[in-house]
């Protein structure tokens, strides 16, 4: 992942450098920055975003960098780019934020069916060898539970009390109670 995207904007007397940034912080947390200010002096800064998710920071980068290209500014790494800013100008070197503090890559997203085999990796290798949890079912109807559960996913279940009724643990390892209807344990 790209940390800092630079643009300059030269037109006239006007001379200005924008940069978006992405700062990875010891928590694991990441915090999108915008920086400008006039070419060759010190850029101010504000802080856009905080998450967790590595993803959506870098669509948070992106969004606003592609904002500044609408207006104008040039991407000092694209090929396109003819003005004289580069990385080791002071004004961009100081304000940028350390390549090295990466501490994860972005991937491509993972899709819901990864993330909630993942979760079911994790959460079988202890619940199968315990016997904690029932059975594995697959979502056969996820209609208005579209945020919890994926159609021909497999999900970890228990018996409910009520014949007609199942508990299933959702994506988030969270216990529902749902119709058995809507899950398949074959």
């Amino acid at each position: 992942m790209k940390m800092n995207l630079v643009a300059h904007y030269e037109e006239g007397t006007s001379d200005k450098i924008y940069m978006a940034c992405i700062r990875a912080n010891a928590d694991g947390t990441y915090t999108v920055l915008g920086k400008w200010g006039r070419n060759g002096r010190t850029l101010s800064s504000m802080v856009k975003l905080t998450t967790r998710d590595a993803f959506m920071a870098k669509n948070a980068q992106d969004n606003l960098f592609a904002e500044k290209m609408a207006k104008g500014y040039v991407d000092i790494d694209s090929a396109a780019y003819r003005g004289s800013v580069t990385r080791n100008d002071p004004c961009v070197r100081e304000s940028m934020e350390l390549e090295a503090n990466d501490p994860a890559p972005v991937q491509k997203k993972p899709t819901p069916q990864e993330e909630t085999e993942k979760l079911l990796d994790n959460m079988s290798k202890s619940a199968k060898k315990q016997k904690a949890f029932g059975d594995v079912a697959v979502c056969v109807d996820n209609t208005g539970i579209e945020d919890k559960f994926d159609e021909g996913i497999e999900y970890l279940c228990e018996p409910h009390k009520n014949s007609d009724m199942l508990y299933v643990y959702d994506r988030f390892a969270q216990k529902q109670e749902y119709m058995k209807n809507r899950f398949s344990s074959d």
